[in-house]
Order: structure tokens, then sequence, then C-alpha cells
């Protein structure tokens, strides 16, 4: 049995598993190059190691393994209703990678998923046949990091490098990259492109330093958006989720001013703000992963297939905040899921 210290003591990526199939590609090659020390574990079906049971999410998440797969159907899904889309086009999303290097207290994933562990899939052209299949004769938008921040990672994967080269040669296919990192070097050698949009999450230092382990403080982030603008980059903010911990308003309305003096709001493209918000499916797998975070302990309201705030609270929050949500929306587009 693995004691508890040898979990704590053991690097990310110690451990690499590599599916059957997915040695035909040579990708899982330069991957596994790189990790020359890493143990390789052949297995049958990734699934058999993602899924299994008994899994510690939280230790997980302080070490994670890396499983390399085949990704053989679904490679597209319909946007949801939670999240935000992009003006009139056709709303999609996908995963290029399961889970993520950060550590965020009120992650869905907590509640999606059993295993912390990363899963990436090696077959990234199979992803652009299917986008070029939907994306025939109309324009389609489609996030391609919900379940992981790829930008942190894209050294070692370069999943960008490559949807980048596919959006230049298909310029009806806009895809959103959201990130927490401060990771800008990874895109600076790229040529700004239209149908690429660049999305970074923004919350005060107190929620980042609290709830979101791992993850670089505002400040990083903020140069790193200043420093994407200034390249000409399409840049998306996002205050979301945004956390009705105790002292919410004080916390928040300082945060606000904060960004409004810090970045030029009138070069973004948009700005999305959104309460925390969950599918009730997932909500209660992830209060079990979670359960002794702050974030749980709040007067929360079942909405329809959904869990959230009440309507009470998210409507003080509103009000205190009201004149620099009326300053954001004077600089630029304003997208709300409240």
């Amino acid at each position: 049995m693995t004691s508890l210290s040898n979990i704590y003591l053991k690097k990310p990526f110690s451990h690499i598993y590599v599916e059957n199939q997915a040695f035909k590609y040579d990708e899982t090659y330069r991957i596994t190059n790189f990790f020359k020390n890493s143990q390789l574990i052949e297995v049958s079906d990734y699934r058999n190691v993602f899924n299994s049971h008994n899994q510690n999410f939280n230790l997980q998440k302080k070490t994670p393994d890396l499983i390399l797969a085949v990704k053989k159907d679904n490679f597209l899904y319909k946007g949801s209703d939670l999240c935000h889309g992009y003006e009139n086009m056709d709303f999609y999303y996908l995963t290029n990678m399961i889970n993520c290097l950060y550590d965020c207290d009120y992650c869905f994933i907590r509640g999606m998923y059993t295993s912390a562990n990363i899963v990436y899939f090696v077959n990234t052209n199979d992803f652009f046949d299917a986008v070029a299949e939907e994306a025939l004769g109309k324009d389609v938008f489609i996030p391609i990091s919900y379940e992981s921040d790829l930008l942190v990672m894209e050294s070692i994967f370069r999943i960008f490098a490559r949807w980048y080269s596919f959006c230049v040669e298909n310029s009806n296919v806009n895809i959103e990259v959201r990130t927490k990192s401060s990771c800008i070097n990874v895109i600076k050698k790229y040529r700004p492109v239209k149908n690429i949009l660049l999305s970074w999450t923004l919350s005060p230092d107190l929620i980042i330093s609290s709830y979101e382990k791992k993850s670089p403080p505002l400040q990083k982030r903020i140069k790193a958006v200043n420093q994407a603008l200034e390249a000409g980059w399409k840049v998306r903010l996002s205050f979301d989720p945004i956390l009705l911990i105790d002292d919410a308003e004080k916390i928040y309305t300082s945060f606000f001013n904060q960004i409004l003096s810090e970045i030029p709001v009138d070069f973004l493209f948009d700005l999305n703000i959104g309460f925390f918000r969950m599918p009730t499916t997932y909500f209660r797998e992830f209060k079990s992963k979670t359960q002794f975070s702050p974030v749980l302990y709040s007067d929360w309201e079942y909405s329809g297939d959904h869990v959230t705030y009440s309507s009470d609270r998210k409507e003080k929050f509103m009000k205190s905040a009201e004149p620099y949500l009326k300053e954001f929306s004077r600089l630029t587009k304003v997208l709300y899921m409240v």
C-alpha cells in the first residue's frame, strides 16, 4: 500500500498511463520522451484507470499522474446554457484534455470526475476533422479549455500551437482559450488572428489565495492581459465565478476598482460576469470533495437543473457593485450569467 508520505513526495506525472491505441500516434512518443524519468504503464482502456473506484481526488490533485489516451467519439458537445456563448454563432465545446494543474475549490470538475489525474487525448487531428465537418457553411464558436487550463501546460503539450494553425486555415472556426495563467510567453511568437479569443479569469487576490490554489496572483494575470492587448489579441475578461463569501461586496468592489485602474477596459472584446453555479447532478459529488472549504457555506438555491446563490443574496451584491458594473458597461460589452 502506498503511504501518504510517498504520495506527497512523488512528483506530478511520475507515472504515465498509456492506452494501447495511443502508441500509434507520434504525439505519444513526443510526450513520453519529454518525461523520460516517468514510469510508463500500458493500459487497454484509459477509463479503467480514470474511472476506477476508491480514488482520492484531493490527494491526486497534489501530484497528478498523466494518462495518454485516444478519444473515440463525441469530439464536440453542444454548449451549456450555464456558459457564455459568442454572438450569433453555433456554440460547442470540446475536451482535448481533462483536468487541470490548478486546484480551485469551486471547479465543476470536482463534481464531474472521480479522478484528478490528467487525461490528454493524443489524436488531435480527429478533433480537427470533427470541427471542420460541423463548421461546413457556417461560423462556430468553440471553447477548447473548459476542462483544463491549456496555456499553463503549453510548453509540454503544444495544444494551442496546433489549434492556432487550424484556425489560420479555417477562419469560420472561432475558438476561446480560457486561462488563469500568466504564461503570455507561449503565445508571443504568434500573430493575433480574429478567430482566436483569449479569455482570462480574474479574481480578487483574497479569492485566488484562498480558493484558486496553485494559480498565479492577480497582478501577474493583469500583466499578461495587458501584454496580450498590446500585441493586438482579442481579449475577454471573465469575473466568473463570483463567490459570495463574507465581505464579498467589499472584496469585489475593491477588485473592480483595481481592474478599471490597471486594464484599458475599452480595448477588451467583452467582459463576462457570473455567480457560482453548478449543474445539480454534479453538486452532490462536488460537496463530498470540497467539504472543508468555506465556499460551500451559503444559502443555496436550486434553480431548474443547477445550483446557485439565492436571488436575494445575488441582488444585494449587484446593488453594491452597480456603479462599477455601469462603468464596465460604458467601456465594453458586458455579458451576465446571474
